[in-house]
């Protein structure tokens, strides 16, 4: 006998049958008919479209992956590809057919025989396993990641999914060369969170600068290094920032270390909302030396550069706010001090003595003067003291005496034998003498000094007082 496969066709539907037919012999050995069996094959021929319609829609689902997708029997031979995989390495699915998926991937499965797919089931990164290299049909090359599963006992072959990570390392090499770059870059780079304002990501000037660990930068703002910075003035630049208002704000503060210690900075403030979530960024500059460069320029701007006195623009501008403020009943005496034969110092010993001369003679100054008043080099051997106290001309008269024996004290310079000078000292007072504004009182003790000098032996004179002598 044999089966038939018919279709019968009633007037309402097909129905897919199996048919089975057999010759029947007579007892005498002839043909006397034929025997069919006919049965119902509609739940298969049901069963085998659905499942038709499965493996479709499954290859449509793998088609749309952006991974590649590979099945291989259990000796690495490929059964099936995806279409992303046949535009990822450049084969048609007919050249891919039965190829070996070594000859695709030759790092490692090609130079390390010992590696098969198998010690990549799982998808969990391996460090000990070797790189992933691709190979496409133009001999170009790509770095890959696999992720492998098992096919199960029936067949042992292999489901793969292939990912090109050009990109990604790409991505992943620059995110590196900018770290580096960053950790040697002169200033300190700090990334904080535009919502918490919590540090995400610091640069290794910073974190060296500051001494805290990398768990506490991560639970600290900005205001928390900077805790002289007004909360509401930094929320003012945020909100600039995030508003367009301005693309970048610069500001100065101060940090603060591990240690308690602190430094002066210079802040440049940027707001990146390409990031998700948006960012911003601080470039730092620590300005330790230029705000000593900027003190030491505004020291010198109203000292003298060799004694650290007060020059002779602080002296005016001190003298003019001692008068201003001087209470009723105080006298505000002036004093102009002139040192005797000091040119013959330099010309004999030089100037570097000189100069140690006149810094020690400044700081006797400065020490007869103290907290009371002001102390001050005008020019070359010119000195001036300024000082407000009660009292009359008897009190000022006392302080220019003073004033002549520190300064006639011998000064010991180094040299075999210590050196004496002299000074002439010429002085006013206020409000006795008329004059009401520093120049014209400065003039005054100036003429007074002139007088001095035609007296050594006492070595000061009061002005007015030293004409009517």
């Amino acid at each position: 006998s044999r089966a038939i496969r018919i279709v019968a066709s009633p007037p309402s539907a097909r129905v897919p049958v199996e048919l089975h037919t057999a010759r029947l012999i007579g007892r005498d050995g002839n043909p006397t008919g034929v025997l069919t069996l006919i049965r119902d094959r509609s739940a298969e021929h049901d069963e085998r479209r659905s499942l038709s319609t499965a493996v479709q829609l499954a290859d449509q689902v793998l088609d749309q992956l952006a991974e590649g997708v590979a099945v291989t029997d259990r000796h690495g031979r490929i059964t099936r590809v995806n279409r992303r995989l046949s535009r990822l390495f450049g084969y048609t699915a007919t050249e891919l057919s039965r190829m070996a998926i070594s000859k695709l991937l030759p790092v490692p499965f090609l130079n390390a025989p010992e590696i098969t797919l198998g010690h990549y089931v799982g998808g969990k990164p391996n460090p000990d396993l070797p790189r992933v290299v691709a190979w496409r049909k133009d001999a170009t090359t790509f770095p890959a990641e696999l992720v492998v599963d098992e096919m199960g006992a029936h067949n042992g072959g292999y489901l793969i999914m292939i990912s090109d990570t050009s990109e990604r390392q790409r991505q992943d090499n620059l995110t590196m060369r900018l770290g580096r770059l960053l950790d040697h870059a002169a200033e300190e780079v700090y990334i904080f969170d535009a919502h918490t304002l919590y540090f995400l990501e610091i640069n290794r000037g910073a974190r060296e600068n500051l001494a805290y660990t990398v768990d506490q930068i991560r639970r600290m703002t900005p205001l928390h290094i900077a805790p002289g910075l007004d909360h509401a003035t930094f929320e003012g630049y945020l909100a600039a920032l995030r508003g367009g208002e301005t693309r970048q704000i610069v500001y100065r503060t101060e940090h603060r270390r591990a240690d308690g210690s602190s430094y002066p900075v210079s802040v440049r403030l940027n707001f990146s909302r390409d990031e998700e979530p948006p960012v911003f960024m601080a470039l730092v500059q620590d300005i330790t030396q230029q705000r000593e460069a900027e003190s030491r320029l505004e020291f010198l701007a109203h000292h003298d550069a060799l004694t650290g006195l007060p020059n002779r623009l602080a002296f005016y501008a001190r003298l003019e706010h001692l008068l201003q403020t001087r209470r009723d009943g105080d006298r505000l005496a002036i004093y102009f001090l002139d040192l005797d034969g000091f040119k013959p110092v330099n010309d004999q010993y030089g100037h570097e003595t000189g100069d140690r001369l006149l810094v020690m003679a400044a700081e006797r100054l400065r020490e007869a003067v103290g907290e009371r008043g002001i102390a001050a080099r005008l020019a070359g051997d010119e000195f001036a003291v300024a000082i407000s106290q009660p009292g009359g001309k008897d009190a000022a008269e006392s302080l220019a005496a003073h004033l002549v024996a520190v300064v006639n004290q011998s000064y010991d310079l180094g040299l075999a034998a210590e050196l004496s000078v002299t000074v002439s000292v010429g002085y006013t007072v206020s409000p006795d003498d008329p004059a009401q504004d520093p120049a014209s009182l400065m003039r005054h003790a100036d003429q007074a000094m002139y007088e001095a000098k035609r007296h050594p032996e006492i070595g000061y004179k009061l002005y007015g007082q030293a004409f009517a002598a």
